[in-house]
């Protein structure tokens, strides 16, 4: 049924909705527990029990004050609502089908938990609560191929990360805050995962930002107006077939850890690529933009050995590596480039420089077997 009308409703019990309607200006207070299994709230659904969404769609237009909400299973389907509660994803779907801005004091994904948060085409969910935590061993999807708008993650103050803490950006895009909270804490966490799918768009938004081990053939992009830098921490190996772009602002990409992180796509940001730990593999020959720098670091490897490449400005420390295979490498630019580290190279391979400014080697390139040329 439907309660409407401007009015209150105290409830000193529980509460269950499944389906109906809590109208525009009606309040319901609940003292003890709520459970919703579909239907709509426009008034005001209140109390300090728990509103846990159990089955279904609700959708709130609304609000929800007083205590948690725990979307454990179904679908909480917001429209320009609010909460005022701590809320908590336990293995259910946060959708919204018209802009909405949603500040509570925590938004937690519950530990061993699958979850899905989106926005419909065209639509804008703002998530910003005041902290943010994955629980272990989750997974949570941002967007779908049928909801494709922007969900922004905005933590205010803190973002708490755990181990297989997994992200996947499966549609539309998701735009991040200034928190990192795609990152892997520096290696502390050897097993979380983000993947954005191919038609999916991850927006750096001006901000500097850190993603584990990155895969998928999705876009990487940054549409606010300041340059950002890209750090991809891979402890494991993974492939990017994607396209990382500058955006508005620019960006860079910086390589750390130990493991080996995959190019397969076509980049084109300008920025610099600085490899300082572990390997970047280039592949397809349009991995890194031509004009672009790369920098690799004492203990770090460059491997572009299946197809030609092209780069601006090169600097190889001593202790780094660049291994070209049986492909061309060519640093291409006006500004001057030093190699102080080693080269590797079959017969076929390979290593020259055009373009106004100097190459200065002082490397190893006693594994290398190929043309060495200007």
């Amino acid at each position: 049924g439907t309660l409407e009308g401007d009015s209150t409703l105290t409830v000193t019990g529980t509460l269950g909705q499944n389906g109906g309607e809590i109208a525009s200006g009606v309040t319901v207070n609940v003292a003890g527990a709520k459970t919703l299994d579909g239907g709509s709230i426009a008034g005001t659904l209140g109390g300090a029990g728990l509103t846990t969404v159990q089955t279904g769609t609700t959708t709130l237009t609304g609000a929800i004050n007083g205590g948690a909400v725990t979307v454990s299973g179904g679908t909480l389907n917001v429209d320009g609502a609010s909460l005022g509660a701590n809320l908590t994803l336990s293995g259910g779907t946060l959708t919204a089908s018209g802009d909405t801005t949603l500040s509570p004091s925590t938004i937690s994904l519950a530990g061993a938990t699958s979850n899905t948060i989106s926005a419909a085409d065209g639509q804008t969910l703002t998530l910003t609560p005041t902290s943010l935590s994955f629980g272990a061993n989750t997974l949570t999807t941002f967007g779908s191929a049928t909801e494709g708008g922007t969900v922004i993650v905005d933590p205010a103050l803190s973002a708490v990360v755990s181990t297989n803490s997994d992200v996947t950006v499966a549609g539309g895009t998701l735009q991040l805050g200034t928190l990192t909270i795609l990152g892997s804490a520096g290696g502390l966490l050897p097993n979380r995962n983000v993947t954005v799918e191919t038609g999916a768009t991850l927006d750096l938004a001006g901000n500097n930002h850190t993603v584990a081990n990155l895969a998928g053939g999705g876009t990487i992009t940054n549409s606010g107006v300041g340059a950002t830098v890209l750090t991809l921490e891979n402890n494991l190996d993974s492939e990017s077939s994607g396209a990382i772009a500058d955006g508005v602002g620019g960006m860079s990409v910086t390589k750390t850890l130990a493991g080996t992180t995959t190019f397969l796509g076509t980049n084109t940001y300008t920025g610099l690529t600085t490899v300082s730990a572990g390997t970047l593999v280039l592949e397809g020959g349009l991995a890194i933009a031509d004009g672009a720098g790369v920098q690799i670091d004492a203990g770090a490897t460059l491997r572009s050995v299946t197809d030609d490449e092209a780069v601006g400005r090169l600097s190889v420390a001593a202790g780094g590596t660049l291994n070209v295979g049986e492909a061309d490498f060519i640093t291409d630019g006006g500004a001057d480039s030093t190699f102080a580290g080693t080269l590797l190279g079959g017969t076929t391979g390979v290593f020259s420089k055009s373009g106004a400014g100097v190459l200065t080697f002082s490397g190893d390139g006693s594994g290398f077997g190929g043309t060495m040329g200007v």
